[in-house]
């Protein structure tokens, strides 16, 4: 390309995704600014913006950096997720949000992080974009430790330890507490609880072997419920769940998505 029309920052950018991405382990800032002769702070800048945007992921003792949850869903093969899972939610997350009055969230586990994928406003509008917003850990993406194994739960709490959130440490008090809790998720195949005045509501949908491949949630504000509703609300959202598990699992998934939905057609 002429070097008058390119863009350095963003080539520089684009090197740096392509430098980490050979690293397991992630990258420290001297070894990518040595790595592309590139001045530290230049470096520094790059870096923490493409972390400020999910594209990496910085880590800590040492820190490092490693590639982030945008990044690793660029890597899907064709779109498979988009495809199969978030193509079909569309509909579903709309529907749901209008019959409960919440604002309703798809949400995948992404190289170590909870993701909200598509996000649907309360009043049940079509999403005009597609999301990566990082789900607190302690809030509805709760569901996803409930299915983790032993080894990629301690991973897990490492990289974002309870005591990190104060204001989550104090509403669960320790990870004893948190654990009896995700017994009782498993039980019951759901997460619903009140924090923060908001009532929050999760399950998960299936594919293949992964129990909580993804999840759907529904936050509503607590105050605004009347008896009844939240009984409801719960009870709509496993509905919700196990019908995209099933539309999933059958192989149905591209055919929804593009039924009256914008965004995704």
């Amino acid at each position: 390309m002429p070097r008058s029309k390119r863009i350095e920052s963003v080539a520089r950018a684009l090197h740096i995704l392509e430098l980490v991405g050979t690293s397991k382990q992630g990258l420290s800032l001297t070894e990518i600014s040595e790595g592309l002769k590139l001045r530290k702070q230049t470096a520094h800048n790059l870096v923490k913006t493409l972390a400020g945007e999910g594209f990496l992921e910085r880590l800590k003792s040492p820190i490092r950096y490693r590639l982030g949850p945008v990044a690793a869903g660029l890597q899907e093969p064709m779109g498979l997720w988009n495809r199969r899972v978030l193509r079909p939610s569309v509909p579903a997350a709309m529907r749901l949000a209008r019959q409960t009055k919440a604002t309703v969230a798809i949400g995948q586990y992404l190289a170590g992080e909870a993701i909200a994928r598509l996000v649907v406003s309360s009043d049940g509008t079509p999403p005009l974009s597609r999301y990566y917003w990082r789900i607190c850990e302690y809030g509805t993406a709760l569901l996803f430790q409930a299915y983790m194994s032993e080894s990629e739960l301690h991973a897990f709490r490492q990289r974002h330890p309870l005591w990190e959130h104060p204001e989550d440490h104090r509403y669960w008090g320790s990870y004893r507490m948190l654990d009896e809790l995700l017994e009782q998720v498993r039980a019951r195949g759901c997460l619903a609880f009140v924090k923060g005045g908001m009532f929050r509501v999760a399950a998960p949908v299936a594919v293949n072997s992964e129990p909580a491949h993804s999840i759907i949630s529904a936050v509503r504000p607590y105050a605004e419920m009347r008896q009844g509703e939240a009984r409801r609300c719960i009870a709509l959202t496993q509905r919700t769940a196990l019908e995209l598990t099933a539309l999933v699992t059958a192989g149905n998934g591209g055919q929804l998505g593009a039924v009256g939905d914008p965004a995704f057609s």
